[in-house]
């Protein structure tokens, strides 16, 4: 089965002139197993194409983790998109079994930009 959340981030009016966005979170493998979907994207645009940002795959199990910032702008112009008011991140995971055997959980989900 297959668990998808979606964000669309309405960024502010540009001619605030606020950039530089980047995310930070936690998260918990709970023993999941292998999956392609067991990543986050994020895209410019809601009808732009997904990109990778991170891959759930190989990291300490049953231990809450806290990743370093990934800068957004940066992420995006390297697949040549660019922010919009439709901005998205996507948090992907799949499993057969219950959280506690196959799982991954997220907690404190920030997402932050330095004015111009």
């Amino acid at each position: 089965m297959v668990h998808v959340i979606v964000l669309m981030i309405i960024k502010i009016d540009s001619r605030y002139h606020i950039s530089n966005f980047y995310l930070n979170f936690d998260f918990y493998d709970a023993n999941d197993n292998f999956s392609p979907n067991d990543k986050i994207w994020i895209r410019g645009s809601d009808t732009s194409t997904w990109i990778t940002l991170y891959n759930w795959q190989g990291q300490k199990e049953n231990t809450w983790i806290t990743l370093p910032e990934f800068d957004l702008d940066v992420a995006l112009a390297n697949a040549g998109q660019t922010f919009s008011k439709s901005f998205q991140i996507r948090f992907g995971q799949a499993g057969l079994y219950p959280y506690s055997s196959d799982g991954l959980g997220v907690d404190n989900i920030y997402i932050g930009s330095c004015p111009n």
